[in-house]
């Protein structure tokens, strides 16, 4: 777990990067940005700018009984990196008191971990298979987090994730005023907390990648 969550992390940086056009000059102030791959017991993972770098953490899934390391999910580890990058390149978004900037660094994670994800072959192979080229269909790819989203529900004793995810992209939630929402709800509705709210701008990305593949496929392009 923790070689891959260096791996990972090095991926993501990469890949942003390269689509970018210029080196990522770090919120923490340090040269490098430091990742800590298992920093205690707990079901979770974040980036801090004030306490340098990136941190992971492992727990026991009540259920299987299997420990789950954060770090050992390249999309849980990526999705901590696009924080680390998007504090890098809009710090004020930190300081923002509107759900709506936290909500969008939320996705913004989500949808890099998306986006690297799809260049495995054997996760485009797999997606593929299980939809046909159908991306509105349930698939791996759109389901993030899959092992720590299941130890949360298992943790909680009911689902709130939605389902055997953290998160997931294919979704039709329409945007409302925050100000308007409560401050929870459950997974199949919004509610202003950042990572729910979130949803909003990763399921529209992913409509619109859906919306792609399906001209292409229109075309006769193979999926």
């Amino acid at each position: 777990f923790a070689a891959n969550a260096f791996v990972a992390v090095n991926k993501a940086v990469n890949v942003f990067q390269e689509a970018y056009g210029s080196p990522v000059q770090w919120g923490t102030g340090k040269s490098q940005l430091e990742v800590t791959a298992d920093a205690g017991e707990q079901l979770n993972a974040y980036y801090s700018r004030w306490e340098g770098g990136l941190f992971f953490f492992h727990s026991k899934d009540e259920q299987t009984q299997e420990v789950v390391y954060s770090a050992g999910s390249g999309e849980v580890v990526a999705h901590e990196a696009g924080h680390a990058i998007l504090d890098a390149i809009r710090p004020g978004y930190f300081e923002a008191w509107s759900p709506d900037p936290g909500a969008f660094h939320e996705s913004f994670g989500d949808l890099l971990a998306l986006l690297i994800s799809l260049k495995d072959d054997r996760v485009l192979d797999r997606v593929v298979e299980q939809t046909g080229g159908d991306l509105s269909r349930p698939n791996l790819a759109a389901a993030l987090g899959e092992q720590l989203g299941r130890a949360i529900n298992h943790s909680a004793g009911h689902n709130v994730t939605g389902g055997d995810y953290t998160r997931n992209a294919i979704n039709s939630l329409v945007w409302q005023d925050p100000a308007s929402l409560p401050d929870s709800a459950p997974p199949d509705q919004l509610s202003s907390e950042v990572h729910n709210f979130s949803r909003l701008w990763t399921g529209a990305m992913y409509d619109v990648l859906t919306g792609i593949c399906d001209e292409k496929r229109s075309q006769g392009l193979d999926p």
